[in-house]
């Protein structure tokens, strides 16, 4: 067995990444596209321009920008202090939207900004149409990125570099690296840097760059955590070492999907790279893989550990080891399901440099490069429900309890304790999970739904899917739906009706063995009397659960063949009886 390095992966992990405190102490300001840079910059009297704002703050100062388009690139001037930052934000419940449109811009720079400054926030920003990139922090400190929005921008949407003690948090970045070089969030030659809750998707075409986040060229001690990462050109996370020592890079509990591959490390250029944690992971239904160790670089990674993680439907196989060099790999505890081609690959590679354990192999293809390890368990994995990207585990399922504690992370997906007897895959087996045991979307017949009178499947607008259910005049649907095994039920439904002017009501009830149970009535003027379909939720009671005899039934009265009532998407939920 290789070098174990849990005592570091627990200690760095949960130590570095500390939150960091903002406190503003100074002036308030205010930019308005209706006002003027000669201003004083008060809420009456506001300035035009955020780099007006930019050029006076100082330490412990807010900028405020109201609602409303600003065509400028914003560079920050000044610095704050360790206990008081400078902060440029949306005005609350309004969008202030920064657009580079027609803005020359260096290909190193971006709309907003930072170079060489130190405790900085910028929050709740809209940036759009840059040249180059669009939040840019170079060679500075102690700098915030939170709950901003950057779209269509030919590099990156966020770019990092020479940067310490960092938090890029709740953004969302869309059609970042439209045909520029760079990648989606970028980190590079950083330390201590927080990449956190982040929506990262649909980006450009990735002829140059593309890939979402990207962790690389001397960047150490990193937490890439909690995002979600998907409908990318290239690979979603990716650590490259490049020229620079790259090591201690926390991959853990993000959602990776529908990208050209899911999570790699390599080292293009020989640097070195080590220490790299890729844990509790969710990384499905990418067209090129799941997670890799590349074989594309000169150099070789070594103390990888991928650990926890689920890594299901994913084409092109999904772990592949196949950098014939790298030392002290460790794959455990994680769960492969349905993935084409492989389910773990080691090409090349000495298997005395893997420690491979306690992995779930559900479709082993046996090819000749492919590897089970020790302590596997071959049988289907027993999710939720992965046809709808729900990894929770079922009671039954083989992955609960049957993996090993060395080097297992201390909590899962969901960021809930793991027990004493480690789950295999990013979820711990949760019993108070609420598991959907019942889903009806109609998009191709009435399977099980009994009907009176002109109940249609109706492809027009609204629906969910392919089609819903239409309800025309006096009408209904009804189905039994076994609740045995299940309690504490939660129904969801999207429902709506139109055209109603009289005494006509669209009825949600169910039956509690005796009479219906009404939960909804959509009347004339209801707010739910729209012609849409809207999402509603209903707790059940608890004589609903665990009931071979339970019902559904949605009946349209008093109506005629002009009023009409809708139905998609009906599912129950609950948890399972002891």
């Amino acid at each position: 067995m290789k070098k174990n390095l849990a005592v570091t992966f627990i200690l760095v992990f949960f130590t570095l990444f500390a939150p960091q405190l903002v406190r503003a102490a100074g002036n308030t300001y205010y930019v308005s596209v209706t006002g003027n840079d000669s201003n004083s910059g008060t809420i009456e009297k506001p300035f035009r321009t955020i780099q007006k704002a930019a050029n006076i703050v100082a330490a412990g100062d807010t900028v405020y920008v109201r609602g409303g388009t600003y065509k400028e690139k914003v560079t920050a001037k000044n610095s704050g202090t360790v206990d008081n930052y400078i902060t440029f934000s949306a005005y609350p419940g309004e969008t202030a939207i920064v657009d580079g449109s027609g803005i020359p811009l260096a290909s190193d720079s971006g709309v907003i900004y930072i170079l060489n400054k130190s405790y900085i926030k910028i929050t709740n920003l809209k940036v759009i149409n840059s040249a180059a990139m669009g939040i840019v922090v170079d060679t500075g400190n102690h700098i915030i990125i939170e709950k901003n929005h950057t779209y269509n921008t030919v590099s990156s949407g966020i770019g990092i570099r020479h940067v310490t003690n960092m938090i890029v948090d709740g953004n969302e970045v869309i059609l970042a690296c439209n045909d520029g070089d760079g990648e989606m969030i970028s980190v590079a030659s950083s330390a201590f840097v927080d990449i956190t809750n982040n929506k990262v998707h649909h980006g450009g075409p990735g002829t140059v760059g593309g890939e979402g986040i990207n962790v690389k060229n001397g960047s150490h001690d990193v937490l890439v955590q909690g995002n979600q990462i998907h409908h990318n050109s290239r690979v979603g996370i990716y650590v490259d070492a490049y020229l620079n020592h790259t090591y201690n890079v926390f991959i853990d509990r993000n959602s990776v999907y529908s990208n050209r591959s899911g999570i790699a490390v390599a080292s293009e250029h020989g640097g070195e790279l080590n220490d790299i944690f890729i844990t509790n992971n969710l990384v499905y239904q990418n067209v090129r893989g799941g997670i890799m160790i590349g074989d594309w670089g000169i150099g070789h990674p070594h103390n990888i550990y991928i650990i926890n993680n689920t890594v299901a439907l994913n084409k092109n196989g999904g772990i592949a080891l196949w950098d014939s060099g790298s030392t002290n790999i460790f794959v455990q505890n994680n769960i492969l399901s349905q993935n084409s081609d492989f389910t773990i690959q080691a090409t090349g590679l000495p298997l005395s440099e893997t420690t491979i354990t306690n992995n779930l192999l559900d479709g082993y293809r046996n090819l000749s490069t492919e590897v089970r390890g020790t302590n596997y368990i071959e049988a289907g994995a027993k999710f939720s429900d992965a046809t709808n990207s729900d990894f929770h585990l079922l009671p039954t399922s083989p992955a609960i309890d049957t993996g090993t504690t060395v080097n297992a992370p201390a909590q899962d997906f969901a960021n809930q304790t793991r027990d004493a007897h480690i789950d295999i895959g990013a979820y711990e087996y949760d019993p108070a999970y609420s598991y959907p045991f019942f889903t009806s979307t109609f998009n191709t017949n009435f399977s099980g739904w009994s009907k009176t009178r002109k109940v249609i499947l109706y492809s027009g607008a609204p629906r969910i899917g392919a089609r819903s259910i239409r309800l025309s005049g006096n009408a209904s649907i009804t189905r039994i739906i076994p609740t045995t095994g299940y309690e504490n039920l939660t129904l969801t439904i999207y429902m709506g009706a139109k055209s109603y002017e009289g005494k006509e009501k669209l009825t949600l009830s169910w039956w509690n063995g005796a009479l219906w149970q009404p939960l909804i009535v959509i009347k004339n003027s209801s707010p739910k009397e729209n012609g849409k379909l809207n999402y509603l939720v209903f707790p059940l009671p608890s004589q609903a659960g665990n009931s071979s005899g339970f019902k559904l039934r949605i009946a349209q009265t008093g109506a005629d063949l002009a009023d009409y009532g809708y139905i998609d998407s009906v599912q129950l939920k609950g948890t399972q009886v002891p």
